[in-house]
């Protein structure tokens, strides 16, 4: 879905072997970056922007692997205003303080700005549990005071949010896409997060649709491992209960199939 001319490459951060050389099969004119962890681990989403962060000296930006972007527009206004330090999709606000903080599934960095905020801050792009007794002051100014964080479910900085806030500090802007069709703009979320025996219902039907939707029997044998007591997706609905989420999930998965069939077909 991502236009020819935008330059991409792949991160493979704790991605099995096998798994890469699939990748480089099937896609082998994207390049690829694999990530030194240990065993049957991945770096932490932090490490991960940090090293982008302090190892580019031009603008770029992240695109999570369940992010489906059928809006081609996102990329072709990829510019940033003077004080503006983010571009990004997907936005929540908090109750607390007011701000509006961007979700990290996509995001464009002005790397000069934000670089120069880790420099003079002495910071980076990991959660933070304790805020540096340095950077309390210039906080509490604009309402993070102890206990409030820009995330209101979190006794913490989350992911990057450290840098968005001391950001806030000096004015700098996030600019949010005004994406005309958001339909076309679709984020699944959640499917990366914990191991396969940890999944719910909700996450191994999920996993179902899009193995079915690749429809390769190599990949139905190699993560037969989550699905082993399900023929086919189909059979998990009827034992999920219809909470708010899964009726959600259930018409945003039913969408997103249609138009990647679509596409497909085109």
């Amino acid at each position: 879905l991502i236009p020819k001319k935008i330059p991409l490459f792949l991160l493979f951060n704790g991605t099995k072997e096998w798994e890469i050389q699939y990748l480089n099969k099937h896609f082998p004119d994207i390049p690829g970056l694999r990530l030194k962890t240990l065993p049957a681990s991945c770096l932490a989403h932090g490490d991960v922007i940090t090293l982008l962060l302090k190892n580019n000296n031009k603008n770029f930006g992240i695109l999570d692997h369940d992010l489906y972007l059928f809006d081609k527009e996102v990329f072709t206004n990829l510019e940033f205003e003077t004080d503006e330090c983010l571009l990004a999709i997907y936005a929540e606000q908090s109750d607390k303080t007011g701000f509006i903080y961007p979700h990290t599934c996509f995001l464009f960095f002005n790397v000069s700005l934000i670089s120069s905020l880790m420099s003079r801050y002495k910071i980076d792009a990991n959660l933070y549990k304790k805020v540096p007794a340095r950077l309390k002051d210039k906080l509490s100014g604009i309402g993070l005071t102890d206990g409030i964080y820009l995330k209101d479910y979190h006794n913490f900085f989350d992911t990057l949010n450290l840098i968005l806030a001391m950001a806030f500090t000096e004015k700098l802007q996030v600019h949010y896409m005004d994406l005309k069709v958001p339909s076309k703009t679709v984020h699944v979320g959640g499917t990366s997060m914990g191991q396969h025996i940890t999944k719910d219902l909700p996450d191994i039907y999920v996993r179902l649709r899009f193995l079915e939707y690749v429809n390769d029997a190599f990949l139905f044998k190699k993560y037969s491992y989550w699905t082993k007591r399900f023929k086919n997706s189909a059979e998990i609905i009827p034992l999920m209960t219809k909470t708010p989420r899964v009726v959600h999930l259930l018409t945003s998965i039913d969408a997103l199939m249609l138009q990647l069939n679509d596409k497909t077909n085109k």
